[in-house]
C-alpha cells in the first residue's frame, strides 16, 4: 500500500529517503539513471543495474520472469494472435494444462507448490511455436 525508506546516519541526519506508493511484483520501483536520478517506475532488472525498459521484455514473443522463480513467474506475451500456453517438468509430465490467451499481456501464475528444478513453458499460436526453459528454486 506504500510506505518510506530513510537511510540516515547515526546521528539522525538523513543520507537519502524515498516515499513510494503500492508496489506490484512486475514493476520495479528505483532511481534512473541508477543510484543518482529520480526515483521512477522501472522494468524489474534483477540483481542489476536500473534500466528505462528492458528490450527483451518488449520484443520477444515470450519472456518469462523473474527466472529462477520461487512462487509465482510472470510471462509477457507480445504476439497479437491468440496464444495457448502449457508447462511441463524435464520428464515430459503436463504441470499446468494447456489454457488460451487472446494474444498480448502479462499471465501470473502460482508455481509456489511446485518442486524445484527445471520446466519448460510451450507457448503455440498460429504462426509459431516457442519453448522456454523455466528454473524453480523453491525446496
Amino acid at each position: 500500500e506504500g510506505d518510506s525508506l530513510w537511510i540516515s546516519y547515526t546521528d539522525g541526519s538523513v543520507i537519502d529517503s524515498v516515499i513510494f506508493g503500492e508496489q506490484y511484483s512486475v514493476v520495479s520501483h528505483g532511481r534512473y539513471p541508477n543510484g543518482t536520478g529520480d526515483f521512477q517506475e522501472l522494468f524489474p532488472t534483477y540483481n542489476d543495474k536500473n534500466v528505462l525498459s528492458n528490450e527483451q521484455l518488449l520484443t520477444e514473443t515470450i519472456f518469462i520472469f523473474p527466472n529462477p522463480a520461487n512462487d509465482e513467474v510472470n510471462i509477457k506475451l507480445n504476439g497479437n494472435a491468440s496464444m495457448e500456453i502449457q508447462m511441463f517438468g524435464m520428464d515430459g509430465r503436463t504441470v499446468i494444462p494447456t489454457f488460451s490467451t487472446n494474444g498480448a499481456g502479462m499471465i501470473s501464475l502460482d508455481i509456489s507448490q511446485f518442486s524445484g528444478g527445471v520446466y519448460h513453458v510451450h507457448v503455440r499460436s498460429d504462426d509459431e511455436e516457442i519453448t522456454k526453459k523455466l528454473i524453480i528454486a523453491n525446496n
